[in-house]
């Protein structure tokens, strides 16, 4: 009788470790991401590639941007960061000579997240959802996509700290809607802790008092 009680008991406290052991061997388990080059977070299945690109603006400036991509069985994975620090010379370039451009950079900015979203919409497909979303209180644009073969693709854009963040998945017809990674973005400092803010952050507007 002792010893039927004291195996239930070891089983009892074993039980917490095989249920995590279980759980971390599903294959769509998800590891959270660093960046600490474009300050970021967000749970990658596996370690992303990444590639140097550029990104055209709304106004048609051209950016310095990176591309992290990572697949699984579920889905495909990507965000791409636009630096926009540093491109005061390059909008006094590309607007050289333009007698009514005062302020094009700021609006170039205003509007970054919104011709991110509608970049995502011009794939083509059927748009499910568009809206707002806050991310650690940083304002951003949410889209929902369902594409003719029955793929569907989620994705979110930020702007922060004068880099816009385009955060999508696609995943393959019959597979779970991809809605995790979208929301899994976080913004990190240069120590790689997630910044959070008592208000809602927006672009250009002034940076509010960080929660932590």
């Amino acid at each position: 009788m002792l010893r039927g009680r004291l195996l239930l008991v070891a089983i009892a406290a074993a039980a917490p470790y095989l249920a995590l052991e279980t759980a971390n061997a599903q294959p769509q388990d998800s590891s959270q991401y660093l960046s600490f080059e474009d300050r970021f977070s967000a749970d990658f299945p596996t370690t992303p590639t990444i590639r140097e690109t550029t990104y055209t603006t709304e106004l048609g400036v051209t950016l310095p941007a990176r591309v992290y991509r990572a697949e699984d069985d579920f889905a495909e994975y990507a965000v791409t960061v636009v630096d926009w620090r540093d491109s005061e010379a390059l909008y006094e370039t590309f607007l050289s000579g333009c007698q009514d451009c005062d302020g094009a950079m700021a609006n170039d900015i205003r509007g970054a997240m919104l011709h991110a979203a509608f970049g995502v919409v011009g794939r083509g497909g059927q748009v499910t959802y568009l809206g707002q979303i806050e991310t650690s209180d940083v304002e951003g644009v949410r889209i929902h996509l369902l594409q003719e073969d029955g793929s569907r693709t989620y994705a979110t854009a930020h702007w922060h700290e004068y880099r816009l963040y385009i955060i999508e998945a696609t995943a393959p017809p019959g597979a779970p809607p991809p809605n995790f990674f979208p929301v899994s973005i976080g913004f990190i400092d240069e120590e790689g802790r997630r910044v959070g803010y008592e208000e809602r952050y927006a672009p250009l507007f002034p940076r509010p008092a960080r929660s932590r």
